[in-house]
């Protein structure tokens, strides 16, 4: 398979580079068959690649919006070209510049308790999908929040969250999230609406206390099992419907941020 990038990437990267400017993408690892279930039972391809100039060395410079990689990457093979479903910045050369602030907003609602191929419940499964993703975290570079959400004091929980920089501390909040309760329904439009809201304030603050924002690269983690829940008894006022949807697409959009999806269960029921 080869790897490049498409001209409206080319032009993207070198309105907005700096230092030496990118001349092609080059893998750094062959594309690997990878395993993506829960969240698909299809098979997937996982591929690593860096820009690099003329002279086949890393080339560094500003990323373009996160919302805008996927249609700028393209992958030629002898079956065609295709776009990727899904591109993140990870650790390579140049990774020490670039810090990763996280938000992960974890669904806790009753139906995270059901059984999952490969793990006790889905909730557990998600657990372990959080602990490697930390494990892979750039101390005193990433910052990361871990925050559950269910249906009951879904704003002031996600507001609360607390971004920290090393491992421990990462592994400690996701081990004193809450079990999910029956009790629990799923406001996933106002988790999403929140935590984007929640992502923009810490970066502000994160510039504010001088740390450079030029450099941070912004993520919201949304892990779920369902659609958006919401019932009597839940907290007033939640985001639900139509409009609610609308609502929280506009908000991600608005924010220009990278907001991922990752679901747990049965992409059949």
């Amino acid at each position: 398979m080869r790897t490049r990038l498409s001209l409206a990437a080319l032009l993207a990267l070198s309105s907005t580079a700096w230092g030496q400017k990118p001349a092609m993408l080059q893998l750094t690892a062959p594309p690997t068959l990878v395993n993506c279930s829960p969240v698909t039972q299809s098979p997937c391809m996982s591929a690593r690649i860096t820009p690099v100039g003329s002279d086949g060395k890393p080339a560094p410079f500003v990323l373009p919006a996160p919302n805008d990689l996927t249609n700028l990457i393209t992958l030629s093979s002898s079956d065609g070209e295709i776009h990727p479903f899904y591109a993140s910045v990870g650790a390579g050369p140049d990774a020490a510049q670039h810090g990763n602030v996280s938000l992960l907003v974890l669904d806790i609602s009753g139906s995270m308790n059901q059984p999952s191929p490969g793990a006790a419940s889905r909730y557990a499964a998600l657990k372990s999908s959080v602990a490697d993703f930390i494990n892979g975290m750039q101390e005193g570079v990433d910052w990361i929040a871990i925050v559950p959400f269910e249906s009951h004091d879904v704003v002031p929980t996600i507001q609360s969250a607390v971004y920290v920089t090393t491992k421990a501390d990462a592994l400690a909040q996701l081990n004193a999230m809450p079990s999910p309760a029956a009790k629990n329904n799923t406001a996933l439009y106002q988790a999403i609406f929140t935590g984007v809201d929640s992502l923009r304030r810490e970066i502000s603050s994160l510039a504010h206390d001088s740390h450079s924002a030029e450099g941070q690269q912004p993520h919201l983690i949304v892990m779920t099992d369902g659609k958006n829940e919401v019932m009597p008894g839940d907290d007033p006022q939640l985001l639900t419907g139509e409009l609610g949807l609308q609502q929280a697409a506009a908000q991600v959009q608005a924010s220009h941020l990278d907001v991922i999806g990752i679901g747990f269960g049965d992409r059949e029921a």
